[in-house]
């Protein structure tokens, strides 16, 4: 049985052909996205309501997904809270529009703190950092949010989303470090890394 592996690089081009020749919106992409996470999450916690849940959402499309993500536990009786790295104002394109949703429906949200940052507390934490078209090293101020994230397992369930962050998308390997998840959640295909 034949299994593709596609690179990166080869799955944006998959993303960019569904939109532009198949005619899906990237908005609606990221939604779907954004359900497989919550199945993945509720096979563990079949009942959300009440947990913790931390988004450790970064400033591109794997951000956008963890916003998405934010809206659905939420709905579904979660205390969520959205840790983003970049300005709110800054997101792009699908990205914004799932961040403009989320802040409409009130979702707690808190810029990452430069240093401090502790995730200690949370039941379920979302690793939404970096995507697969993350490569080269982690610079410092991503290190010691990769490193917060994993200093909270065991306590913590944690799950990324497309690839653990630091995690070489070609390569898979950390870069030097990446997030130590329960799971993993990547979308269409699993990636070469």
């Amino acid at each position: 049985m034949y299994i593709p592996l596609p690179t990166p690089k080869e799955m944006g081009l998959w993303d960019k052909i569904t939109i532009e020749h198949v005619g899906i919106l990237g908005e609606i992409l990221m939604e779907n996205a954004s359900w497989q996470v919550v199945y993945a999450i509720q096979d563990d916690f079949p009942n959300l309501k009440h947990k913790k849940v931390a988004i450790i959402a970064g400033p591109g499309n794997n951000g956008g997904d963890g916003f998405a993500v934010a809206r659905h536990l939420s709905n579904l009786g979660a205390d969520v809270k959205i840790f983003y790295k970049k300005d709110l104002e800054s997101y792009k394109k699908d990205a914004a529009y799932h961040v403009n949703l989320t802040l409409k429906m009130g979702i707690s949200t808190e810029k990452i703190p430069e240093n401090d940052f502790n995730l200690c507390g949370y039941d379920i934490i979302i690793d939404a950092l970096l995507g697969t078209g993350f490569s080269g090293q982690l610079r410092d101020d991503y290190k010691r949010v990769v490193e917060a994230i994993n200093r909270a397992k065991p306590s913590s369930y944690i799950l990324s989303v497309d690839i653990p962050s630091g995690l070489n998308g070609y390569m898979g390997i950390p870069s030097p470090i990446a997030v130590k998840a329960n799971v993993t959640v990547t979308f269409e295909e699993a990636k070469v890394g």
